[in-house]
């Protein structure tokens, strides 16, 4: 699936840019009189309609008939429309995993900065001049400020400027108070209350490997598609987990009751003493110990207390039907390779 393709899945018909071409011609309206206005809507609404693969001709007769605002809700495919849903498009490819979506720019690191430059020179300017009534659902979290913001974090943090606990939670996709929760203890604010880009990025992908990633426009041999190179169309029939020193494998019978509710309360606890945090899904919680060296989870000993061990440098192979199956047993949902 294309970059387009899957901000569309995501965000869909909630970016509505309709909007904002309908709120700039009621502007014109208002400045320059109906007259004035509706001529430049109308040449307006064709080229939309045109760059849509849109017949110029059927859509000047309903304007003629009917006024630019029906022509403008005719026009199908606006958001498609190259000026105005593509700078979304990248902002929130580049929000999501840091890639550039241009395919025309070279495999260059240097190409791409450029181009990151000059895209978020825009995107300010654009945020500049919004009217904040104007913006098309401004609570959703993908609205067009919110992706500007996600995509304007991470651009900061790639140019090791620090970042504040507001950012880091849109970064991870989390509330901020779980952010805050960390201040002290494993992120550690200024004097101006920012996170250091390095410490930021390392508690991220610790903390939600799943949901951020490291930026792949960094990587010069990153093809940028929409797919990150450790994701496969299907799942794994093996799953690598970390081993203790007394050959005992990190497996879902270590979840343990947690706050919460429903299968929320089972968890698992992970990391160094001190450092430690509760993660809710298994595979989010390997990929949270991939990221440690050397990893550390709690398991109960053979008196059942339970303890902080260490993994040791091999890991294990474990059959993705077995973990299923534990899932299962510890009471977890079920996980989609056990349901097919």
């Amino acid at each position: 699936m294309d970059w387009a393709s899957r901000y569309f899945e995501d965000i869909g018909e909630r970016a509505d840019y309709q909007t904002l071409v309908l709120r700039s011609g009621e502007w014109l309206e208002v400045l320059l009189g109906e007259r004035i206005a509706g001529t430049s809507m109308r040449a307006l609404v064709v080229a939309l309609h045109v760059g849509c693969g849109g017949s110029p001709s059927e859509i000047e007769q309903r304007i003629d008939r009917d006024g630019w605002r029906a022509g403008l809700e005719e026009s199908h495919g606006v958001a498609d429309w190259p000026s105005i849903s593509i700078l979304a498009e990248q902002l929130y490819a580049f929000a999501i995993d840091g890639v550039v979506t241009d395919t025309r720019l070279p495999d260059d690191v240097e190409a791409r900065r450029s181009h990151l430059e000059a895209l978020f020179a825009r995107a300010a300017r654009l945020m500049e001049l919004l009217p904040p009534n104007w913006e098309p659902n401004p609570r959703h979290p993908w609205s067009l400020s919110g992706t500007y913001a996600s995509a304007l974090a991470r651009w900061k943090m790639d140019r090791e400027a620090p970042i504040t606990t507001a950012e880091i939670a849109r970064l991870g996709r989390l509330d901020d108070k779980t952010v805050l929760n960390a201040l002290g203890r494993q992120l550690h604010p200024d004097a101006k209350g920012l996170i250091a880009a390095d410490e930021a990025r390392g508690w991220l992908m610790g903390r939600r490997p799943r949901k951020f990633r490291p930026s792949r426009w960094l990587n010069a041999s990153d093809d940028q598609d929409s797919r990150s190179p450790d994701r496969t169309d299907n799942e794994p029939d093996i799953v690598m987990v970390p081993v203790d020193a007394h050959g005992a494998s990190f497996l879902p019978t270590l979840a343990r009751q947690t706050r919460g509710t429903g299968s929320e309360r089972l968890g698992f606890r992970i990391g160094a003493k001190g450092d430690e945090f509760v993660v809710h899904d298994y595979f989010e919680a390997l990929d949270a110990l991939k990221g440690m060296h050397p990893p550390r989870w709690r398991r109960p000993n053979a008196e059942g207390n339970w303890g902080i061990v260490r993994g040791e440098p091999n890991w294990r192979t474990v059959p993705r039907v077995e973990i299923d199956r534990l899932l299962h047993e510890a009471g977890f949902m079920a996980t989609p390779s056990a349901q097919a």
